[in-house]
């Protein structure tokens, strides 16, 4: 009972609604559009710094969307500098006037070609991946997982938590467990990002899971509450599945065998992941 009241105080003492600082009269459009969603490069007319811009499908895709990157931030891996802004222009197709700009981090490359074991931050923040069930983590292309001197940037939170990358809801296949933890590694279920996670160690999926396990709960909740789609209630359930989830990683951390994963609960994730399409792209 006391849990939920503190529970129940701490919503209503962030709940207040996050609003876009910036409008897309404020850039001018110096690139084309790069992803499957309305959107391309910009530029601020007074700052010169570059931006790409996108109109998502609803207001509560892009917040979404926004909820990843602010999640991604809080395990400590590395995302693009990403807010809401006032699409008060027509240079973007769509109804939603709430569009997502992410600021361009310069000199990225793909990881393909290049072993992800050698690239700072793809391996060993897999878990924070499966956490926040980002199936299309490594992009069709190979291009929403990049790197450059520093490692791994994650460019795109299309395929995060409530929506698949074109948008459709995951319903019910965004669970209280991270079953991406085994969903996203297997070729059968989704090739892209098993062609870079496939040969995951035990270490690296024990660092990944430390990073979840080490972001407080009051700090998931007090994020989902400002960020986060949806109404009050529906931010709070989130919030508590998101902790559900990393209470399933914790349970992950303690099957870890020497040297190699444990088989037991992969077998059963990768069973029910199989049969329900969890993690497809």
């Amino acid at each position: 009972m006391i849990d939920r009241i503190i529970f129940s105080h701490l919503i209503r003492k962030i709940s207040a609604e996050e609003l876009p600082d910036s409008k897309l009269s404020d850039f001018q459009q110096v690139g084309n559009q790069a992803g499957s969603q309305p959107g391309g490069f910009f530029k601020h007319k007074e700052t010169g710094e570059d931006f790409y811009i996108k109109r998502p499908r609803t207001e509560n895709h892009a917040k979404n969307e926004l909820l990843g990157a602010k999640l991604y931030e809080l395990a400590g891996v590395r995302v693009p500098e990403t807010s809401l802004i006032h699409l008060d222009t027509n240079d973007l197709s769509g109804s939603s006037r709430v569009g997502l700009m992410s600021k361009i981090v310069p000199n990225l490359k793909k990881i393909r070609g290049k072993s992800p074991r050698d690239v700072q931050g793809v391996l060993d923040h897999f878990a924070v991946d499966a956490w926040v069930s980002n199936w299309d983590v490594v992009g069709l292309d190979f291009d929403n997982l990049l790197h450059d001197d520093k490692g791994a940037v994650r460019v795109d939170q299309g395929g995060v938590l409530l929506y698949r990358a074109q948008g459709e809801p995951k319903g019910h296949l965004f669970g209280d467990e991270a079953m991406e933890i085994d969903s996203l590694r297997q070729h059968h279920i989704n090739p892209n990002s098993a062609s870079v996670f496939g040969k995951l160690s035990e270490d690296d999926l024990f660092k990944g899971i430390q990073k979840v396990l080490n972001i407080p709960n009051e700090k998931i909740t007090e994020t989902v509450m400002r960020f986060g789609p949806g109404t009050e209630q529906e931010k709070a359930e989130l919030a508590k599945k998101l902790i559900s989830r990393k209470e399933h990683l914790r349970e992950v951390a303690s099957e870890l065998g020497h040297g190699e994963i444990s088989k037991s609960g992969s077998a059963y994730r990768i069973f029910v992941a199989t049969q329900l399409g969890i993690g497809k792209r």
